[in-house]
């Protein structure tokens, strides 16, 4: 990882045992501290990481566990500095009277060690603030018995590192159409007693001569910024601005006139994959918009489907937040991309629309994403089982970056470390249809490697192996 220092990170966060002595041990860099979840069952946490395009993927450990005992849902949520947030449901001993899915739900922060001490494993206080109380529901909810916790959506949750074990983590809601509902948790290292969470109502700091409104507003990211703001985006509308040292109030930011064309064609608890919004090289926020025929048209072909033809993408960054100050960074048509793929001479890679973009961390001009080759899905119905590819493409220099690479499953990874070599070819095999589908998603950008005190790419021998397989399977 010494060439790029930062890292793409799945989402999805995968689940060992004890048993699968693989990652995670004591002799592994990226293993954490060992840490307690709330009912009192030992975990840790490691990671495996890979050079860009290619994802990294963070593990949690069971020590200890039966097999039956399964953390469910577990994902990374956001990262920050040498720091990753990520949760979990929880599961209890007494598993006949919890339903799966009533079980609570952990937060943690793991944060890469200073000097030649291991990462730590921090597990936050619950947060009760705004979760419903039902006596009869409640039972489920052993230990926490007559209170239920606030439910958190990924996409509102904000994460801020400090450095030194301090970090701030707020959960941001829309208040009443023009005002922002900040829930949030202050840690401090050396505070010996536990932080709680606090909600509080900020009002909008208007400008003169403005009247900016939050209605329809869906939050997309929210994104530390510079030393001291939150930035929680809307890629249809803009941002909100919050200093997370203050929190008196916030700043509205509108995006650009030009790229509020075009509308969300997806449910608003599911990624967009057509827009994003994160942190460039120079700290600034980069909105990255795909856009189709209808975006064109300016959102007004309601016959449009999600199947548009994709025609040209375009990048806007924040230069200045006290002007709003935006500037565009580059226009690419269909054409020149798929140009762009052709004189790569990778002939695997499908003539599909690009989706989920995502800006390097160490070059503003380069962004990732992620083709689906429908092609290879075997199954009539599309259920998300063909391949994907990442790819990494100078947008200014116009040059594929790097080889394509697949994006490798939990599911066929598990198959590959644990099982036998006829298990392994199910997983490109028709004739065994896999139990988890990926539909593709945004990922999360991340310095963590630069901050361990040694790394290694420790998935190549996995993705080489993995491409091998799914090349002969198209």
């Amino acid at each position: 990882m010494e060439a790029h220092g930062w890292m793409v990170l799945d989402r999805i966060v995968r689940c060992w045992s004890d048993d699968d002595d693989v990652v995670g041990g004591d002799d592994d860099p990226t293993a954490s501290e060992v840490a307690y979840t709330c009912s009192g069952h030992p975990i840790r946490v490691s990671l495996r990481v890979a050079d860009p395009p290619a994802v990294s993927r963070l593990y949690v450990h069971r020590p200890g566990w039966p097999r039956v005992y399964d953390l469910g849902d577990a994902e990374a949520i956001a990262a920050h500095r040498g720091s990753i947030l990520l949760s979990a449901r929880v599961p209890f001993a007494d598993l006949g009277t919890v339903a799966p899915g009533q079980f609570p739900v952990d937060y943690y922060v793991y944060t890469a060690g200073e000097g030649l001490r291991r990462p730590s494993l921090t597990r936050l206080p619950p947060c009760f603030i705004g979760g419903f109380s039902s006596p009869e529901v409640d039972r489920h909810f052993k230990p926490h018995r007559c209170q239920q916790q606030r439910v958190m959506v990924e996409q509102n949750v904000g994460f801020f590192c400090h450095g030194a074990g301090n970090f701030t983590v707020a959960d941001i809601n829309i208040h009443k159409g023009k005002a922002v509902e900040l829930c949030v948790l202050n840690h401090y290292a050396d505070c010996p007693q536990q932080p709680q969470w606090k909600v509080q109502i900020l009002e909008m700091q208007q400008q003169p001569n403005q009247n900016h409104h939050l209605r329809g507003w869906w939050t997309d990211a929210v994104l530390p910024l510079h030393d001291s703001y939150l930035a929680c985006v809307d890629c249809y509308h803009g941002i909100i601005l919050i200093d997370v040292k203050t929190q008196r109030y916030f700043n509205y930011i509108p995006l650009p006139a030009e790229a509020k064309h075009g509308r969300r064609r997806v449910d608003k608890y599911s990624p967009d994959p057509a827009r994003s919004a994160s942190i460039n090289s120079a700290g600034n926020i980069t909105v990255v918009c795909i856009a189709d025929d209808n975006a064109a048209a300016g959102g007004r072909n309601n016959n449009s489907t999600a199947g548009s033809a994709f025609i040209e993408i375009e990048s806007w960054c924040l230069v200045d937040i006290h002007e709003s100050r935006w500037i565009l960074d580059f226009t690419m048509e269909a054409g020149k991309f798929w140009d762009i793929c052709s004189a790569a001479n990778q002939p695997l890679l499908p003539h599909a629309p690009p989706t989920f973009p995502l800006v390097s961390m160490a070059n503003p001009f380069a962004i990732s994403f992620l083709l689906y080759d429908k092609a290879n899905n075997f199954l009539l119905e599309d259920k998300g089982n063909g391949l994907y590819w990442m790819i990494e493409v100078d947008m200014r220099n116009q040059i594929l970056l790097s080889p394509a690479t697949l994006y490798i499953s939990e599911e066929e990874e598990e198959l590959f470390i644990n099982g036998k070599e006829e298990e392994q070819e199910r997983c490109c095999d028709e004739r065994y249809p896999p139990m988890k589908y990926f539909y593709g998603h945004n990922f999360i950008p991340s310095w963590f490697p630069s901050y361990l005190k040694k790394g290694g790419d420790t998935t190549s021998r996995l993705r080489s192996l993995m491409m091998s397989r799914q090349n002969k399977r198209v």
